[in-house]
């Protein structure tokens, strides 16, 4: 676990129940912050930097599906959990399913199961942030020959030929690496095309037709994803996408824009196999 105290913002429009959830996390060692309404704990995320949200489902203001969608948009890294009632179950589902929440739980809550749910979820995000060193090395290598190379290596694939001067020599070993990378790796343009694929990345599909150079990224996979691509080169930020099922297994994707001069030209997706 982190030696730095994790911080967990609470939102509910009612401020009593900010004050029982302050009191029952009092014994652990979080630091609790609170909103009384989801513009105000969009506030609060600005000026802070918070691992964990809890969120009452039904506020005045804007309901916690709407407000926990708009926090996952601008901060993947966070970590969602929801106060629901049984009658918001079903919009609950659908919000676990598009991954704007990591967790429910039913009013009215046991105390203790909810702290030790908490507690999992602080688990979660430690065990999410502290991937081995040699993870990251490969993650930035991937980036960074993405971002060098992607116009190149786009053209060399549609053309399947090779030139013997340095460059495309180099260039060609950039592509032949990411031909070996263990996981999927697709490439693509601010249109949501794709420009470069890894043979890995050839079996995924989730409407039947597989992933080609030229494509639209949604011909072949779902509309979130292009959303979610569209999402991170607009706001120049990694973004991350859980638990999708991309045919044939279920994925953890990264989404990474393009930075540099082709800043706002493109992104690149790793797709992560889960165990």
């Amino acid at each position: 676990m982190s030696e730095k105290p994790y911080t967990i913002l609470c939102v509910d429009d009612e401020r009593n129940i900010l004050e029982i959830l302050k009191r029952l996390f009092r014994k652990e060692t979080y630091r609790v912050l609170t909103a009384l309404s989801g513009t105000e704990g969009l506030q609060i995320l600005r000026e802070n930097d918070v691992n964990i949200v809890i969120s009452d489902q039904r506020m005045t203001e804007m309901q916690g599906t709407e407000f926990l969608k708009t926090v996952k948009e601008h901060y993947p890294d966070v970590l969602t959990a929801i106060l629901t009632g049984n009658a918001d179950v079903e919009t609950i589902k659908e919000a676990l399913n598009r991954g704007h929440i990591t967790r429910f739980f039913l009013k009215p809550w046991n105390s203790d199961e909810l702290k030790l749910g908490i507690r999992d979820l602080v688990y979660q995000y430690d065990r999410k942030h502290n991937m081995s060193e040699i993870n990251r090395k490969v993650a930035r290598h991937i980036r960074d020959v993405v971002k060098r190379d992607i116009s190149k290596a786009a053209e060399m694939a549609k053309e399947r030929k090779e030139k013997s001067t340095p460059r495309n020599k180099a260039l060609a070993f950039s592509y032949a690496f990411l031909e070996e990378m263990p996981m999927p790796i697709v490439g693509v343009d601010d249109d949501k095309r794709v420009v470069l694929i890894n043979q890995k990345a050839k079996a995924l599909s989730r409407t039947g037709k597989m992933l080609e150079i030229g494509r639209k990224l949604s011909d072949c996979l779902s509309k979130d994803i292009e959303e979610g691509v569209a999402a991170a080169i607009a706001n120049n930020c990694l973004k991350k996408i859980e638990k999708y099922d991309a045919g044939g297994g279920v994925y953890d994707i990264e989404v990474a824009p393009l930075g540099g001069e082709l800043c706002g030209k493109g992104a690149f997706l790793k797709f992560a196999l889960k165990s």
